[in-house]
């Protein structure tokens, strides 16, 4: 008598446990179908920021004041080019000055390179420019500077420099507060306007 007791507790347990585990396994189903639902579906509570990031520049300095603006304007889509040759001592607006990277003439040659060279007018003659003739002449042209400084902006329109070009402009820098981590969250606005450089004049 005591045994059938026993064998009918043991059996009333095992089907109550067996009973609880499914009742607890539908409720965590449902629930588990439930979030995956709301994740595959559309959430109309949960905002978009569609903004465009903020714009910015990055300044190439020369030693003898000679500057190159990039003003990256992602409302515009596009990416505005100047330069300064430095003979008036006047500076570029500050306020768009983010970015300042201070350049050799020699890395102003090899950036010449990377662009395909500089067609330059001198004495009425079309001369085309390589890098190290760049360098060269950029020092000693005096109130020409301005012009050979625009066939460059010209030149670099044509082509901009890509992301392996800015490296190695920050790694030869004689002095960098850019690196390539702060463009990185940018990337992908940034190649979006890579193709519309505008020169300024």
């Amino acid at each position: 008598m005591k045994r059938n007791f026993f064998v009918w507790l043991i059996s009333f347990a095992g089907t109550g446990i067996l009973l609880i585990g499914l009742i607890y396994g539908y409720f965590t189903a449902k629930n588990g179908i439930a979030g995956y639902i709301d994740v595959k579906n559309n959430k109309t509570d949960v905002p978009y920021n569609g903004e465009s990031p903020e714009n910015f520049s990055i300044k190439l300095n020369m030693p003898m004041g000679e500057e190159i603006l990039l003003y990256f304007d992602f409302v515009k889509g596009e990416i505005d080019v100047s330069a300064n040759t430095g003979l008036s001592g006047e500076d570029t607006e500050p306020e768009k000055s983010k970015y300042n990277i201070d350049i050799s003439y020699a890395l102003f040659g090899d950036i010449v390179d990377r662009v395909g060279g500089i067609n330059y007018t001198e004495n009425g003659n079309d001369i085309r420019l390589t890098g190290v003739t760049a360098a060269e002449k950029i020092q000693s042209v005096g109130e020409n500077k301005d012009l050979m400084l625009k066939a460059f902006l010209n030149s670099f329109s044509k082509k901009t420099l890509t992301k392996s070009d800015f490296l190695y402009i920050i790694e030869n820098a004689e002095n960098s507060d850019l690196a390539l981590i702060d463009l990185f969250p940018l990337k992908d606005d940034i190649i979006k306007i890579m193709g519309n450089v505008k020169v300024l004049t």
